[in-house]
């Protein structure tokens, strides 16, 4: 599947809110995952049975009830799936430890969800329109600058990606036809 600016700039990270109530299977979970995050991964997978498996395994996600999932650890694996592709997971689990010292779960991943779709629309919103690229402040506060700091970089790692794969950044609007 081809990435897009427009499909980008169409990400919306769910809100917890957002996120299914009901408890789901793995395969569910996947799906979804992917079902979210498609818009900015890029063809990358973003999450698959055995990943979850082995972060469940090693802690690195809340403890599931029986064989299903909840929305916490959907949150957690959310945020999972973005994070790793910027940090090793030891230090994806650290970020979540240190978040969830200040936070409640619904919290943090609130402040993730909001995060990663400020920083998409920050860093995309002047993508291919025949002007030199930039980008607005970053705000860091106590509470949310590592959250802020790993979206801008995932976004901004995206735009590298699509640059690259494009020719240059004055063919994005080509490539995207």
């Amino acid at each position: 599947m081809t990435i897009t600016i427009e499909k980008i700039l169409a990400f919306h990270c769910p809100a917890w809110d957002e996120l299914p109530k009901g408890l789901m299977f793995n395969q569910e979970v996947v799906d979804y995952i992917q079902e979210c995050l498609d818009p900015i991964m890029n063809s990358e997978v973003a999450m698959t049975s055995t990943m979850i498996q082995n972060y469940s395994k090693w802690g690195v996600i809340p403890k599931i009830h029986g064989r299903k999932y909840g929305r916490e650890q959907l949150a957690f694996l959310l945020i999972i799936a973005v994070y790793k592709r910027i940090l090793p997971i030891e230090k994806v689990r650290q970020g979540i430890e240190i978040q969830m010292r200040s936070v409640s779960i619904e919290q943090g991943y609130n402040l993730f969800a909001q995060s990663m779709n400020v920083a998409v629309q920050r860093i995309f919103k002047t993508v291919g329109q025949k002007r030199s690229f930039s980008v607005e402040g970053i705000e860091l506060s106590s509470k949310t600058e590592g959250v802020n700091a790993i979206s801008h970089a995932y976004a901004t790692k995206l735009l590298a990606q699509l640059i690259i794969e494009s020719g240059g950044y004055d063919q994005i609007g080509e490539y995207n036809e």
